[in-house]
């Protein structure tokens, strides 16, 4: 079920980048960016796409974050290339705007379908721990327990991705911000596997008595599942500049 029209970049290539949002901003006019109301369950209209239609996770956006938004895009959008940014975090062409308007820098849709050309995903560029590790990372800023438990859901799950889980851990480079634009087959795939995982590791943890940050356990572990996953497929990875805009 396609449950959004979309806009299309060139003719004959259906390109959506959806930006993730649970508040009102000042939306890029640039063609193919869709605002996508995370969250909004129970929430009041932003007059932007919904992530409650169809089949959705939108009630469990607090401990899921822009995950509800790939979830609803997973299972109800039809298109050739999709894409995933944040109101406040974009794919663009330099890393600081020096003047210039959001919709300036942007990556246009044509850039990312010609991208995609040559390469299998565009992800954003790889962000540096300042511990000695990804793990140590975690364990410093979340409850190393539920990456134990993370580990031990894939290990049961999907051994094959276990060492390459471990590899990741074990280096300081990460990927944050479950940023991605890929074919829309390739995004499918990654989704039925990570939602697969996250699925087991929530009936395992209990978040109860975790605040507001914490509960966003599910999208934590999947920027750390993110990159081995990337690591243990034949993929052809781009990685371009994103852009961390302030709360206004």
């Amino acid at each position: 079920m396609d449950t959004d029209s979309g806009i299309k970049g060139d003719v004959g290539m259906d390109t959506r980048i959806y930006i993730m949002a649970h508040k009102k901003f000042n939306v890029p006019k640039n063609a193919g960016y869709i605002p996508l109301q995370v969250g909004s369950e129970g929430s009041e209209d932003l007059g932007y796409t919904r992530d409650n239609t169809g089949e959705h996770i939108s009630k469990k956006n607090k401990s899921y974050c822009e995950l509800t938004g790939m979830y609803w895009i997973w299972k109800n959008v039809n298109c050739d290339i999709v894409g995933i940014c944040h109101y406040r975090r974009y794919f663009v062409s330099q890393d600081s705007l020096e003047k210039k308007q959001l919709e300036d820098v942007l990556l246009d849709t044509d850039y990312l379908e010609t991208c995609l050309k040559n390469y299998d995903i565009v992800i954003p560029d790889s962000g540096m721990t300042m511990q000695e590790n990804v793990r140590r990372h975690y364990e410093e800023k979340h409850n190393i327990n539920d990456l134990h438990i993370c580990e031990r859901v894939l290990q049961e799950k999907y051994p094959e991705d276990y060492r390459a889980f471990e590899w990741v851990l074990e280096r300081n480079l990460m990927t944050l911000g479950n940023m991605t634009v890929a074919p829309k087959a390739l995004f499918d795939e990654y989704c039925n596997w990570l939602f697969d995982i996250l699925a087991e590791v929530e009936m395992r943890i209990d978040i109860t008595s975790y605040d507001d940050y914490q509960k966003r356990v599910f999208g934590f572990l999947a920027e750390r599942l993110f990159r081995a996953w990337l690591i243990n497929r034949p993929l052809k990875i781009r990685e371009e500049h994103i852009i961390f805009l302030p709360e206004r």
